[in-house]
């Protein structure tokens, strides 16, 4: 099994036997079937940044959740705009690590 493919039958798995209260084994066939199906719609782990060099060298325009919560898009080299408020900030302020949850296509 590839590695994603086990990492997201796993998640699933998991999350299954403690909604139906059973102690964890390993994934199912129909866990395994789940995470096929999501990975053929398109599915993929996100990217997670946790240095400063990766965080700087996202391109304008790649929206990041950081890990205290912070929704942020890129602005320019060195701002990044906050969702629901309009005035840029310093991208350097965001919190590590940062998961990318969209990013331009060159």
């Amino acid at each position: 099994m590839s590695t994603q493919r086990n990492e997201l039958a796993v998640m699933i798995a998991k999350h299954h036997d403690a909604f139906f209260g059973v102690e964890y084994s390993e994934p199912a066939t129909q866990d395994i079937q789940l995470a096929d199906t999501l990975i053929a719609a398109g599915w993929t782990k996100p990217r997670v940044i946790d240095d400063v060099e990766s965080r700087d060298a996202l391109p304008d325009g790649t929206v990041v959740r950081s890990s205290a919560g912070t929704i942020a898009a890129r602005f320019d080299n060195s701002c990044g705009v906050l969702f629901g408020m309009s005035l840029p900030f310093p991208w350097e302020n965001l919190t590590l690590p940062l998961t990318v949850l969209w990013e331009p296509q060159p």
